[in-house]
């Protein structure tokens, strides 16, 4: 390649296709063929130099064609657009951007009419008081009355409403609710991948708001969604992400032996990913949350798809990791995870942390009593069985008015009986009930948190009536 194919047209007939991709698309490629033609010019002039007495033809010959022109400008915009859009994504500009469009752009909230104090109400009050005490602590995880809007300026209700919490070191707190709360989405927050409309979010001292890329290195989020590449193995894959992490290589090896061995994937570490189960899928992803040995974990329904015995293993891991040091904000479909395995149990309804107190002091404070479930007679019995089940229904609650229904369905019905039913009064009912044949069998049990949950506000005098809640 010489000086005189860059300013003939030759140049733009030997430009192929696959060039023109390779130039727009690959920045190296671009920078790579700029460098290289302009080591070829600078020789080129240096050499001519040299020759003082060198004809006015010598000299024209270092004039270049004008696609050779366009092609040095297209390389230098598309590099200049590429490493641009690096350095914007790389110091988060888009974050900041986001935060600062949106002090310039408060709309003024309509006041909101006072409601009724909630349950839990004073535990949630001195949660607050503690955030505000101690705004950036270090090792802990403050969440700053915590607001999340999508459009504030249309007066939408929020999807987070001035959320409360205070995570210390070696606490495990789980978040629960119905669906459409805010739980995901106050962890979103947290690790930054959605923005918070007012409010702060402190991981150990530092703000989500201004210097998340200094909290990345000791959080991680391991989110519902499976994002596995199928075609690689168990081991492969935490190989991939170990390098990715920047764990030097002659520790690669080590650090994924013990990855494996912690999450009890050693029997399937080189079996390729599409052939797990999804009990196996979530260990794994697991496992490459743990690379980094993070200080603070985010689980958004890390044992949603378990099967049983691998809950119970993957929950027990979750203990082993608290005992180390680790901080764990965990939400879960299954309310039991959270109730035997989480130091304290947010729960959160329309947008709000009701409660937040450890599982069995909310058990106390709110679900005071028994849950009688009533089960409909067989077909075979009564085609009727859900009128059967009502007339049951009715039964009770004339007979023990104290009492109040959690759920219906088509099969059965939850009752919550309080303490202040004489547990003989109640089994006389049911035996008059049986004995005309309105239902099949029942069974009584302690009250539950997903029965407080379902319930909403137990202790209110007229929850029997407007806290059903039909599914």
């Amino acid at each position: 390649m010489s000086l005189h194919f860059f300013r003939t047209e030759e140049f733009h007939h030997e430009m192929s296709v696959l060039d023109i991709v390779f130039r727009l698309t690959t920045p190296n490629y671009g920078l790579t063929f700029f460098l290289q033609i302009a080591t070829y010019i600078s020789h080129s002039y240096v050499s001519y130099s040299l020759q003082p007495h060198a004809s006015r033809s010598d000299h024209s010959r270092t004039t270049l064609s004008k696609y050779f022109l366009e092609y040095i400008v297209t390389c230098v915009v598309q590099m200049t657009l590429c490493w641009s859009t690096v350095a914007f994504l790389e110091m988060d500009v888009y974050r900041r951007l986001s935060y600062w469009v949106n002090a310039l752009t408060q709309c003024q909230q309509k006041p909101k009419p006072e409601t009724e104090e909630k349950v839990g109400n004073d535990n949630i009050q001195q949660e607050k008081v503690k955030v505000d005490s101690n705004p950036d602590t270090a090792d802990t995880i403050i969440v700053s009355h915590v607001t999340k809007n999508y459009d504030k300026c249309l007066q939408q209700s929020n999807a987070v409403e001035d959320a409360c919490l205070f995570i210390g070191p070696y606490d495990c707190v789980g978040l629960v609710g119905p669906n459409g709360a805010g739980k995901s989405l106050i962890l979103q927050m947290i690790s930054g991948t959605e923005t918070i409309t007012s409010g702060d979010i402190y991981v150990d001292g530092f703000s989500v708001k201004t210097h998340l890329n200094s909290i990345r290195p000791s959080m991680v989020h391991c989110q519902q969604t499976i994002t596995l590449a199928n075609l690689l193995t168990g081991k492969e894959t935490l190989v991939f992400y170990a390098r990715l992490k920047g764990i030097p290589g002659t520790a690669v090896q080590n650090v994924v032996l013990s990855i494996i061995h912690f999450v009890s994937l050693s029997l399937y570490e080189n079996t390729l990913i599409k052939k797990y189960s999804d009990s196996s899928k979530r260990k794994l992803l697991l496992g490459v949350c743990l690379l980094s040995f993070p200080k603070f974990i985010i689980l958004d329904y890390p044992t949603s798809g378990v099967d049983i015995l691998g809950r119970d293993k993957m929950l027990t891991l979750f203990e082993l990791m608290r005992s180390q040091g680790c901080t764990i904000l965990m939400t879960s479909d299954s309310v039991g995870d959270c109730e035997g395995h989480c130091s304290r149990v947010a729960i959160v309804r329309n947008s709000s942390i009701v409660t937040l107190d450890e599982p069995q002091k909310i058990l106390y404070q709110q679900g005071q009593g028994y849950v009688l479930t009533l089960h409909a007679l067989d077909s075979d019995e009564d085609d009727g069985h859900r009128l059967s089940l009502e007339q049951a229904e009715q039964l009770i609650l004339s007979a023990l008015p104290t009492s109040q229904i959690l759920t219906k369905q088509e099969e059965l019905t939850e009752i919550h009986m309080p303490n202040s039913v004489e547990q003989a009064d109640m089994y006389d009912t049911l035996i008059k009930g049986k004995s005309v044949n309105l239902f099949g069998h029942f069974q009584v049990q302690r009250l539950s948190i997903s029965n407080v949950i379902c319930s909403g506000d137990l202790n209110e005098p007229t929850a029997a009536t407007t806290s059903t809640a039909v599914v």
